[in-house]
């Protein structure tokens, strides 16, 4: 059982250290990019949220290991997978380039970047891995691509794009106004648990989508300079932490779909992690990435 909440806390915690880890981070960032802001570079957003992904790593296996010191475990699974080896040295050559072409991307403010456009370099390397004696996958495995995804971020980047335009946020700006004299640091936390909250009622890319546009206008007249775009870059994250309930991510509800998993068990561990979560990007967006975002 723990180790079926490990991999679904895993994926989601993992999910968060590269833009293309996890729906929202796209929505956040083609949001971004409707309001005309500068985009967070794929290196930029590493270097963000490595610490955060290995803080709540460390904090996962800590949490779900508690109780089992005596225990020991067998992993047979790999056993008959069979890899040739030129095969492992041409991927850990691909990989090799691919990390020395997106050092390229601008890692503000420290570097500006070299000007290659990323997302060619993504799918340059994806194609990459259909051409014979160089990848690793023939045509047959593109039936397998979730192309049902991309309709997905179209939906959330379509909502967002609505919500913007239509100016719902200053709806709740009233509402928002009652949170003006709080610190910034408070007013994260009270935002973060509330896109938790959220997460047991909505998906999180239906969420992100509506909750975006709304945090930006609304908090227009009281945050000042980059607080709105941390504020949103916040929930986001969070957005992913909820590990409490079988709906609220998808390898949540994947996992509890395979069976040996009681939603007691989910709850309890996965409240302390998402309370952890909390804070921990509440510390993070206030004092480390602000830095990146100035």
């Amino acid at each position: 059982m723990r180790f079926l909440l490990a991999v679904a806390f895993g994926a989601s915690i993992s999910g968060i250290t590269t833009p293309i880890g996890s729906p929202p981070n796209l929505i956040f960032l083609g949001f971004l990019e409707k309001l005309g802001f500068d985009g967070i570079s794929f290196t930029t957003w590493i270097f963000m949220m490595a610490p955060l992904t290995c803080l709540m790593l460390y904090t996962m296996i800590y949490i779900l290991s508690f109780g089992t010191q005596g225990h020991s475990v067998e992993f047979k699974a790999f056993e008959n997978i069979q890899v040739r080896t030129e095969h492992k040295r041409l991927l850990f050559f691909i990989a090799l380039l691919l990390v020395v072409l997106f050092l390229n991307s601008p890692i503000k403010p420290l570097y500006d970047g070299l000007g290659l456009n990323e997302n060619v370099i993504l799918l340059a390397f994806g194609l990459l891995m259909f051409v014979p004696k160089i990848g690793f996958l023939d045509w047959d495995d593109s039936k397998s691509i979730p192309y049902e995804l991309i309709f997905l971020f179209g939906a959330g980047f379509c909502i967002a794009t609505a919500f913007s335009q239509s100016e719902l946020g200053g709806v709740f700006e009233g509402y928002f106004m009652q949170f003006a004299n709080l610190p910034f640091f408070v007013f994260l936390l009270l935002a973060c648990v509330c896109a938790i909250i959220a997460t047991g009622f909505l998906s999180t890319t239906a969420l992100i989508a509506i909750l975006l546009p709304i945090i930006y206008t609304a908090t227009q007249s009281f945050l000042v300079a980059d607080e709105p775009t941390i504020t949103m870059l916040a929930i986001t994250i969070c957005a992913s932490f909820s590990f409490m309930i079988p709906i609220s991510t998808p390898p949540n509800a994947i996992v509890f779909e395979k069976g040996g998993i009681k939603v007691w068990d989910m709850v309890r561990f996965g409240f302390l992690l998402s309370v952890v979560g909390i804070v921990a990007v509440s510390i993070f967006a206030f004092a480390y990435w602000r830095w990146f975002l100035e």
